[in-house]
C-alpha cells in the first residue's frame, strides 16, 4: 500500500511560505488580540444610597435613594448612557425622579486620560417658577432640566475635570454658562480597600450668593465584587440660596452629613 505525501508536502509548502503559521506566533497574536479593547462593551451598576449628594447638595432631603445605570462602549472610546434616582419633591417639585442621558469619548495620550463629553438632565413632571433675586427676572421650568459638557483629565489617581452648563442651570433664570469645577484623588489599596478625596466650585452666573464649594472625604472596600462605601460631605452654601422647606421639615441642601452607599456593577 502506497503512502500518500500530498498532505505533508502541503503544509511545507505553506510553512515555508506563510511563517505566520507558526504556532508561536500566533500565539503572540492572541495575546496582542486580548490587549486590545473590545469592539461592543455593555455594563450596569445598582446603587443602593443613605442620601443622594450631587455636587455636594442633598437630593433627596438626606434620605435614601436607588440608583440604577446603563452603559455601551465602543473600542473603549466612544460611548453613551443613561441613568435615574429618586428625588425629593421638596427639591424638585412634583418630581420623584431623576433621569440623565450622556455621551463622549475617552482618549489616552501618555499617561494622561481624556474625556470629553455631555449630560442631559431633566426631572419628569416637575413644574415650578423660579426667581433669580440678582436680576429680578422669574420663569416657570417645566419641566426642570440642565445640559452640561464637560471634559476631564487624568492622571494615575488623579482627576481633573470641568463642566460648563449651556441652559439656564437647572432653570434658573439668566444663569447659562454657569460652571463647575473639581478634582477628586481616589486610591486603591491591596485586599479591595480604597480612599476618595474630593473638592469642588460651583460658580453661578448672574447670581453670585448661588456660588459655593462642596469637599468630600472617603473610605471604600470592594466586597466580592460589591463595593461598600463611607463619605463625609460638606459645602458653604448661603442658606439664602440652598434652603428648602415644607410642612413638616426646613433644611439647607449642603448640610454636612456622611453617606453609607453599597454599589454592583455589572
Amino acid at each position: 500500500m502506497k503512502r500518500c505525501f500530498l498532505p505533508t508536502v502541503l503544509w511545507a509548502v505553506l510553512w515555508l511560505f506563510f511563517p505566520a503559521m507558526d504556532p508561536s506566533l500566533l500565539a503572540q497574536a492572541d495575546a496582542t488580540a486580548s490587549q486590545e479593547p473590545k469592539i461592543h462593551v455593555f455594563t450596569s451598576s445598582v446603587t443602593l444610597t443613605s442620601d443622594y449628594r450631587y455636587r455636594g447638595l442633598t437630593q433627596t432631603m438626606q434620605r435614601p435613594a436607588i440608583q440604577g445605570s446603563f452603559d455601551y462602549t465602543y473600542r473603549g472610546g466612544l460611548y453613551l448612557g443613561a441613568a435615574g434616582s429618586n428625588v425629593s419633591t421638596i427639591v424638585y417639585p412634583k418630581a420623584v425622579l431623576e433621569m440623565d442621558f450622556y455621551g463622549g469619548y475617552r482618549f489616552t495620550r501618555g499617561p494622561l486620560s481624556f474625556d470629553l463629553g455631555g449630560i442631559y438632565v431633566f426631572y419628569p413632571s416637575s413644574n415650578v417658577l423660579l426667581l433669580n433675586p440678582q436680576t429680578g427676572k422669574s420663569k416657570r421650568s417645566k419641566p426642570i432640566a440642565n445640559f452640561d459638557l464637560n471634559a476631564s483629565a487624568a492622571w494615575k489617581w488623579l482627576t481633573l475635570k470641568y463642566s460648563h452648563s449651556t441652559t439656564d442651570f437647572y432653570g434658573a433664570p439668566d444663569t447659562s454658562n454657569t460652571g463647575y469645577l473639581d478634582l477628586t484623588a481616589t486610591k486603591t489599596f491591596q485586599g479591595g480597600w480604597g480612599l476618595a478625596a474630593h473638592y469642588g466650585h460651583q460658580w453661578m452666573r448672574n447670581w453670585k450668593d448661588a456660588a459655593y464649594d462642596d469637599w468630600r472625604l472617603g473610605v471604600f472596600k470592594d466586597i466580592k465584587g460589591f463595593v461598600l462605601g463611607l463619605d463625609y460631605i460638606d459645602t458653604n452654601a448661603k442658606d439664602a440660596v440652598y434652603l428648602y422647606s415644607d410642612d413638616d421639615r426646613s433644611m439647607n441642601i449642603g448640610k454636612a452629613g456622611a453617606v453609607v452607599y453599597l454599589k454592583r456593577s455589572f
